[in-house]
Formats: structure tokens, C-alpha cells, sequence
């Protein structure tokens, strides 16, 4: 039976303008945004718009009212340095902004919002000035628990100093998160495994997990068939765990695949890579960067590598792939959070060996492939169809009284 809800105005916070959708955190709030609209909701996003992924608002005006501060969050080396000596780390200290305060408080002033959503922790840094200003009910929309990206960074890493830099930085970062937690009025984890840390810091706040999902009218199956014994990995090359996916890949993986599929070329693609990555050589492997269709890259190519060891969250870039029926080999952490099947749905190998021997099996093995794509897609269009997931946020801010 369908719900029906009372329409609201809603303001949307975002430390960067959600457009394009070229990764996860993009795409995840958009359709929010559009889904909200869609629902008969009056959206408003207020949005950072960041030197390093600056982009004209235009494309999100049809779903909402933009209004757009700029601003540069380039990570310096001095603000890296003088981070050690602040009580709000550097990471969440770089959207700091007089202007957009202003902005935000000029909105919440003059109209008469339902709802605020924060999308992501860091944006608790403008919490206080909501409170003062207006009386709507202010949600955090938590993508991940941020602290533990850094954390589970610090131990993969084995650099010194960068493990002792990541280690201050998710203990900065875990304080921040459950000082602001309890001050919401409500908060939609992405991951029930996300949900449970929430609920440690903020007993009393409520809350309730709400995946990323899937807009089918834009994920068509491919109509073609993708190049035999190819491998590939897509994602934001800026993203470090992303970084470090593609070194573990190239460095570890492939010198002993090659040994066993010589035949075999692993495919990189991402916006924004770091210099170290477009120089990178290896036999095998080519790096495209960043692509114009994640959609046609995906589909050219025959499997896709998903070997996360860090980050939080749910990696909407593998659900994405499913829909358009991947075959996905990823590791325990890549598919936290996404509660499909392993072997059926998709599949999962957590070292090196294991990652070598999964990739031989599945090259050697059409029967499964295919099982593993079409259980894919089936898995996406039950458990993540956006029409279906926008009403539970839409009962979720009912429930806030």
C-alpha cells in the first residue's frame, strides 16, 4: 500500500555542490535531493562549493533552490602542521566559513524549514548557529563514520608518520563526532553497522538506517558484451583508501596473477588522481583517469576489483555496479554494509592469494560469472530502489516531534 505524506520544506547542507555524479558521495545526495523533490517536497540546498570539485549549480536547479558559497579546502602543509594544536581537527576546520554561516543563518531566519538536513558530521560545525536562529528539527545525515576511515587507514599504513598522523586524526575526529551527535534531533546512518556506532555516542537521539539506493530508470543492463579477460576498478582517485586499493591491486595482485593469466589487463579509472598514481608503470594495467561514462567503463570491461581495506559507510559504487549486473570481487570491508550474499551476490576475497585465486576462478568459470550478475542486479532492485527508500526518510522526519 502506498504512504502518502504531508509535503515539506526542507534545507539540504552539503560541504560540497552534489553535482556531477562522479563518486559515491555525489551521487548518494542527489538523489536525495531529487527523490525529496520528486515526493512533492519543497528542497532547498545550501551548498559549499569547493575550489577542487567547483561546478555551476545550474543541473540542480530543477530538483531545488541552490544557493552556493565558494570556497577553498586545499589541504596545506601549515594547516596539516598546526592541526596537532586545535581542538577540531584540520580535516573538519577546512569548511570553515564566515560566509556561509551568514548564508545559512540568513536562510533558517527567513524561511520556515521543517527540516534541516546536514549531510555529513563535519557540517555540525554550523549546528549552534541553526539552534539559535530557527526551531526546525535539524537531522544528520551520517555517509559514514568518519573517524574510522582514518583509524583503519593508520593501521594499513606503514609509514611512520603517516600512521602517527591518521591515528591523531580519527581520536580528533571520533571526539567531534560524539560531542555533536547527541545535538540532533534525529540521525539516518547509511549502515546499520554505522547505525550501531550512533547509537553509542547518542542513546537518546533518534535514529534510524537508511541505505543509498538506486535509480533504476537510469541503470539499463548492457545491451553488449564486455573484452574477455579484463579486469577493472573504478572510484575517486582522491579518495585514499581508493589511492591504496589501487597500490595493493597493481603492487601485490597482479605480479602474481600475471604469473597464472598472462593474457589478463586490469583497467584503473577515477577523478582526480594523485600525480604518484598517473606515473605508476605495471604490466598489465592501464590507467585511464578520469573517465566521461562510469556507465560505459563499467561495461567495456569484464570484472570489477573493489579491494577496499579502509573507509566507512556503504561503498554506493559497488550497489551501482550490481545494477548494471557486474560481477564485483571486493574484500570484507568493501561490502560493509551492503547486506548481500557472498558467492551468490557477489563475491569476496580478503588477501592476496585469495584475491589471485578468486580472480583465475571466475575468468575460468562463465557459469559463475553469470550467476553472479544476474544475482546482482535482482539483489539491488529488492533491497535498494530509491522509491522505495526516500519514504523511509519521509516517515523517519514524521516521527520527530
Amino acid at each position: 500500500m502506498k504512504k502518502h505524506f504531508t509535503p515539506k520544506k526542507i534545507l539540504q547542507v552539503t560541504n560540497r555542490l552534489p553535482y556531477p555524479l562522479n563518486d559515491g558521495g555525489n551521487i548518494g545526495i542527489y538523489y536525495i535531493t531529487k527523490m525529496l523533490a520528486q515526493k512533492g517536497n519543497e528542497v532547498h540546498l545550501l551548498s559549499l562549493n569547493t575550489k577542487k570539485h567547483y561546478h555551476s549549480p545550474k543541473p540542480l536547479e530543477s530538483m531545488a533552490k541552490v544557493y552556493t558559497v565558494d570556497i577553498d579546502t586545499t589541504v596545506t602543509g601549515w594547516g596539516v602542521l598546526t592541526g596537532f594544536f586545535y581542538e577540531i581537527p584540520y580535516n573538519i576546520r577546512r569548511f570553515e566559513s564566515a560566509e556561509f554561516r551568514n548564508q545559512l543563518i540568513n536562510l533558517v531566519k527567513t524561511e520556515d524549514f521543517d527540516i534541516i538536513q546536514l549531510e555529513g558530521v563535519y557540517l555540525a560545525l554550523y549546528l549552534e548557529d541553526i539552534r539559535k536562529h530557527c526551531d526546525s528539527k535539524v537531522v544528520l545525515r551520517a555517509h559514514n563514520v568518519e573517524n574510522q576511515i582514518w583509524g583503519r587507514l593508520a593501521a594499513q599504513n606503514s609509514n611512520l608518520l603517516k600512521k602517527a598522523y591518521y591515528r591523531h586524526l580519527s581520536k580528533g575526529i571520533e571526539q567531534f563526532e560524539a560531542k555533536n551527535a547527541p545535538k540532533f534531533d534525529g540521525i539516518i546512518p547509511v549502515t546499520e553497522v554505522d547505525a550501531q556506532y550512533f547509537k553509542r555516542h547518542a542513546p537518546q537521539t533518534p535514529l534510524k538506517s537508511v541505505p543509498a539506493g538506486i535509480d533504476f530508470s537510469v541503470y539499463p543492463l548492457p545491451n553488449t558484451a564486455p573484452k574477455s579477460q579484463t579486469l577493472c576498478m573504478l572510484g575517486s582517485l582522491e579518495w585514499q583508501p581508493n589511492v591504496e586499493a589501487v597500490y595493493w591491486m597493481v603492487e601485490e595482485v597482479m605480479p602474481l596473477l600475471l604469473k597464472k593469466k598472462p593474457e589478463v589487463s586490469l583497467h584503473i579509472a577515477g577523478k582526480n588522481p594523485p600525480q604518484s598514481l598517473l606515473d605508476l608503470k605495471a604490466e598489465g594495467m592501464v590507467m585511464h583517469g578520469m573517465v566521461d561514462s562510469a556507465q560505459e567503463f563499467l561495461n567495456t570491461y569484464d570484472i570489477l576489483i573493489v579491494p577496499l581495506f579502509s573507509g566507512s559507510g556503504m561503498r554506493l559504487k559497488i550497489v551501482e555496479a550490481m545494477a548494471y549486473g557486474k560481477c564485483i570481487i571486493t574484500t570484507s570491508i568493501g561490502v560493509e554494509g551492503i547486506f548481500c550474499e557472498p558467492n551468490k551476490d557477489i563475491l569476496i576475497a580478503d588477501t592476496v592469494e585469495d584475491m589471485v585465486d578468486m580472480i583465475v576462478r571466475v575468468l575460468e568459470d562463465d557459469e559463475l560469472k553469470k550467476n553472479i550478475q544476474q544475482n546482482a542486479r535482482i539483489f539491488v532492485e529488492q533491497k535498494y530502489d530509491w522509491e522505495v527508500l526516500i519514504e523511509e526518510f519521509l516517515s523517519f522526519y514524521d516521527s520527530l516531534k
